[in-house]
């Protein structure tokens, strides 16, 4: 098995689709990377999301465009062709679990901040005066 954690933004609202014994909700997450493009800028991937029965009725009650979520899922491979007929290969994503990381009804830019390890650190400057020993 594949698990995989994204952490991103909703790309549209998520649309819920109903059968005879089931339910789901298809989704796209912006997710953006350390790696960067020539103009210096972060690059961003887009994931294919699908989410099942009760999680997907939380997700269309609770997300929309710009939502900021954690999505805990397998990745699966699937082959499609596209608009010329051309097979390709693609991921999505089957959601098992979220958390949502913005607050409800929080609908600012779809830019995610920068990842904490590349923030600057601040280290407090002691010198052997301050030290109570």
């Amino acid at each position: 098995m594949v698990s995989i954690m994204l952490i991103g933004n909703m790309t549209k609202d998520p649309e819920i689709t109903e059968g005879a014994n089931y339910k789901y909700c298809k989704f796209s997450l912006a997710c953006t990377i350390d790696s960067k493009d020539k103009d210096g800028k972060r690059k961003t991937n887009f994931w294919n999301c699908t989410a099942w029965n009760g999680l997907a009725d939380t997700i269309v009650k609770f997300c929309k465009k710009g939502s900021k979520l954690s999505v805990i899922g397998t990745c699966e491979q699937n082959k499609r062709n596209d608009k010329e007929g051309i097979e390709r290969t693609y991921y999505d994503v089957r959601v098992k679990d979220i958390e949502f990381l913005s607050p409800k009804g929080n609908t600012e830019d779809v830019e995610e901040e920068p990842p904490v390890t590349n923030r600057p650190q601040i280290v407090p400057d002691y010198s052997d005066d301050d030290i109570p020993f």
